[in-house]
């Protein structure tokens, strides 16, 4: 499952894995927020990292701990440019995840 509502996109967490890449040639984006909902209170982490020119940077990790919802909101701005990948990786798969982006500035 993925529905794009403009700069916003939701996904099942089935896999365990959901990665976003930035294929617009003359634009920039950047995550405002990454939401976590799952169908009942889970316990495990989710990763949030970036891939830039073959190289994986972790930005952040949630733990969960009986959370039926969680949320990273970035404290500065990651640009995403061409090629750039954000993946979302949760231990947790029964739920969904929203990421939520702007264009960099």
């Amino acid at each position: 499952m993925q529905t794009i509502f403009g700069m916003s996109s939701l996904h099942s967490l089935d896999s365990g894995t959901v990665s976003v890449t930035n294929t617009q040639k003359h634009a920039s984006w950047v995550p405002v927020a990454v939401l976590f909902r799952f169908e009942s209170s889970v316990s495990g982490t989710v990763t949030v990292t970036r891939e830039t020119g073959g190289t994986s940077f972790q930005l952040a990790t949630v733990d969960l701990s009986g959370n039926q919802t969680a949320v990273w909101i970035p404290d500065v701005a990651y640009p995403f440019n061409l090629n750039d990948v954000l993946t979302v990786t949760s231990t947790a798969t029964n739920g969904t995840v929203e990421i939520i982006r702007k264009a960099a500035q």
